[in-house]
């Protein structure tokens, strides 16, 4: 069960807006979204339907596509 005022979403794929050693700005990136600790993005965190999310940077790979839907499958 979703906690509200959670906003749900877990398929997604977007731009990178914190810049760090493992990726840059604006890069196209898709997220795993099973945590370590077995919770889940869009339901136990942010979704993607928020305006912005955070996530561990070892859910978080590079694209190498401009098919966002593609992205978002991955």
């Amino acid at each position: 069960k979703v906690q509200e005022p959670l906003t749900i979403g877990h398929e997604f794929c977007g731009f990178v807006v914190s810049e760090n050693d493992s990726f840059q700005m604006g890069e196209l990136v898709t997220v795993n979204p099973l945590m370590n600790d077995l919770s889940f993005i869009g339901i136990d965190h942010q979704g993607c339907f928020a305006e912005y999310i955070s996530v561990p940077i070892q859910n978080v790979y590079k694209i190498k596509t401009n098919n966002y839907k593609l992205a978002a499958y991955i």
